[in-house]
């Protein structure tokens, strides 16, 4: 909360306080579109995905979030494949969850675990190959883009188009 606070502070320098000025730099609505945007690429919704990226420039973060997914979608078939049975309601899933929590630590907490929970939707989604082709494929476009060997834009709108094929 601090850090945000002076970021606001140093962004509006003398000016007055103005909600809209810095609505646009806020991170926790940062970090939901880019969420949303994530949704919206598996869903199939590209389009509204590359304009908001264009717009934006958020390409890094859209990235981490992605391979964050995937590979969260990675952990859940593996647990399965041990013998973890967490689908049905949420209730059951969240006694379950304790058990594996120690999987799903985003910064040094567990995730919580509707979050996790949440995941199963769109595990349907993809085949374990291609889950995996997915991880490589955000580890190589990262790899990349800081090598300099490929521009942010291009390394995850093709991430991007690679999602849906």
């Amino acid at each position: 909360m601090k850090n945000e606070v002076e970021k606001i502070k140093s962004f509006l320098g003398d000016e007055p306080y103005d909600f809209e000025k810095i609505k646009s730099m806020i991170s926790v609505q940062k970090e939901y579109f880019i969420y949303e945007c994530v949704e919206k690429t598996i869903k199939g919704e590209i389009f509204e995905v590359m304009e908001y990226l264009k717009k934006t420039k958020e390409y890094m973060g859209f990235l981490y979030s992605m391979y964050g997914e995937v590979e969260t979608l990675l952990k859940l078939l593996e647990l399965e494949d041990e013998g973890f049975r967490l689908r049905g309601d949420y209730n059951s899933f969240k006694s379950e969850y304790e058990k594996i929590k120690k999987y799903f630590y985003v910064n040094k907490r567990p995730a919580h675990p509707y979050a996790v929970f949440n995941k199963y939707k769109n595990l349907k989604k993809f085949s374990r190959k291609k889950l995996r082709r997915l991880s490589y494929k955000c580890w190589e476009i990262e790899k990349d883009i800081k090598t300099g060997r490929l521009p942010m834009d291009i390394g995850v709108e093709a991430l991007v188009m690679e999602v849906n094929r």
